[in-house]
């Protein structure tokens, strides 16, 4: 599909969006099981889960499989459209919350390493904030730690509170834009 699609059509550019995920409590098919193994990791996932050693070199693999497998889509497209651009979309949990790589197999450092840009999350009503802009500040901190962090990440606001339905008002989103913007 991706090298069908540069194949025929001028596109700029590839963004993975947040879908491309894996769980902490992903595949345990006989097939995912193997692999395990082939990982030097015990085939069972309990054993796994049980051990933070094991648990944190399986979160590593699985989010290095999914970083790998998109670079090899974009590949695809690429060898039709070389100069195309990839993104990555994130989740903000895994940014605040290194925890959170093992729950969603994303890695902030990995993401501004292997792709062009990153996009973050940065919407604090889908995250339950009960200090909105503070919480997009802490946010921002965390991107600016990391090497090239602010030069490659794209921080997407939230237009809609999707828990409510409503739109978010226009000063609310002005007020998260000139935050980001006085932060650098």
């Amino acid at each position: 599909i991706y090298e069908d699609l540069a194949k025929n059509t001028p596109i700029a550019g590839l963004l993975f969006h947040d879908d491309a995920t894996y769980s902490d409590d992903e595949d345990a098919s006989p097939a995912a099981l193997r692999e395990l193994a082939a990982q030097g990791l015990p085939a069972d996932l309990a054993a796994v889960r049980a051990d933070p050693a094991l648990r944190a070199r399986w979160t590593a693999w699985k989010t290095r499989q999914l970083t790998d497998f998109t670079l090899e889509l974009a590949q695809r497209a690429r060898d039709w459209q070389p100069r195309l651009l990839t993104a990555r979309n994130l989740y903000a949990r895994p940014v605040l919350e290194p925890a959170a790589q093992e729950w969603f197999a994303q890695d902030l450092a990995q993401s501004l390493q292997a792709y062009d840009y990153t996009a973050v999350m940065a919407m604090p009503f889908m995250e339950q904030a009960a200090d909105p802009q503070a919480w997009l500040a802490a946010l921002f901190r965390q991107v600016a730690a990391q090497p090239q962090g602010l030069a490659r990440t794209v921080f997407e606001l939230q237009a809609r509170d999707w828990r409510s339905g409503r739109m978010v008002d226009k000063d609310t989103l002005a007020a998260q834009w000139t935050l980001l913007h006085r932060l650098g």
